[in-house]
């Protein structure tokens, strides 16, 4: 396993979702085209990240020299908890205003 492809593409999945989440709640055409997809569009939000996932590790783990650093896997854990920091802070604008 090519852990810095692995942080990598972690980090770029999770904002991802974060992304097309705030769009979807904002762009209501696209919130329907992601249901439209799958029959939900969380169910279409957690298949894109997975493939996303999947495909840019194919990637990275050929183009990115695998090391010690242990830069990405700090960067996947800190994406992780400022992406549902992100997503609950604007839920709760979301819902205020």
């Amino acid at each position: 396993m090519n852990t810095k492809a692995l942080g990598i593409s972690t980090i770029v999945s999770i904002w991802f979702v974060v992304a097309i989440t705030i769009i979807g709640e904002l762009v209501k055409p696209f919130k329907d085209f992601l249901a439209s997809l799958t029959g939900h569009h969380w169910v279409t939000k957690g298949a894109g990240a997975l493939v996303l996932y999947i495909l840019l590790y194919v990637l990275l783990a050929r183009l990115v020299y695998d090391s010690d650093d242990t830069k990405p896997i700090y960067g996947a854990v800190l994406s992780a908890v400022a992406g549902g920091l992100v997503l609950f802070l604007f839920f709760a604008l979301h819902f205020l205003l």
